[in-house]
């Protein structure tokens, strides 16, 4: 791996994510590219994919669009270290030859399939999240942790609307009245893991009631 004068080249490409903070830190020399077919410098370090998988509202999925940008990426150069940063099925990074860190939830899933240098990739999660302590797992237990913590925050939120609607019947005003909106795009991930936890011949009546409130009661009229 090469590096310029102690800085990281990182290119990131597919959604713009240009204001999030991780890419201010100076040690790292960014650049965002809308296709792949505009990596010309083959020193880059990392690159950061962040086109999701395309999901369909019964919890399937499928990765064409990602193995069509990461097959152009490596017409570029083999050696480029990929990063997939959206929400991950369970084994795609593995699939794709990809490590993993997804934004949502900053943890670092690292390919031991693929040649890497742990030293570098440390070095970059400490530029990217100097705030943070970033644990290295596995890609599969990384993708399985954002999941369930993607699933943790949607339980959470149904529980709290339903104490909101208590407290307005009741007349009651605490300070937690207002509630997040429901981001629908999220709710076949939730299927999804509603079908995994079915595979395992187990029930999750929590995962159940959850996506009933945001199909049947959070729809706008």
């Amino acid at each position: 791996m090469t590096f310029k004068n102690n800085i990281f080249s990182i290119a990131v490409i597919g959604s713009d994510t240009r204001l999030h903070p991780c890419w201010r830190n100076p040690g790292l020399s960014v650049s965002f590219l809308e296709d792949p077919r505009d990596l010309v410098d083959p020193d880059i370090d990392f690159i950061f994919l962040t086109n999701p998988v395309i999901w369909d509202a019964s919890g399937s999925y499928q990765t064409s669009q990602l193995e069509k940008t990461i097959n152009n990426i490596r017409t570029v150069s083999s050696r480029i270290s990929i990063i997939v940063t959206s929400i991950m099925p369970i084994g795609v990074s593995d699939q794709l030859g990809c490590h993993y860190l997804p934004f949502v939830h900053p943890i670092f899933g690292c390919n031991v399939l693929l040649p890497f240098d742990m030293q570098a990739i440390r070095s970059v999660l400490e530029a990217l999240f100097p705030d943070q302590a970033i644990v290295v797992h596995s890609t599969r237990d990384a993708e399985m942790r954002c999941l369930v913590e993607t699933c943790q925050k949607w339980i959470n939120q149904s529980f709290y609307r339903e104490i909101s609607h208590f407290c307005l019947k009741n007349r009651i005003k605490p300070s937690f009245l207002s509630t997040p909106p429901v981001d629908r795009e999220m709710i076949p991930i939730l299927t999804y893991m509603i079908r995994q936890i079915e595979d395992t011949r187990l029930d999750c009546p929590l995962l159940y009631s959850c996506l009933f409130r945001h199909n049947y009661i959070d729809i706008p009229i």
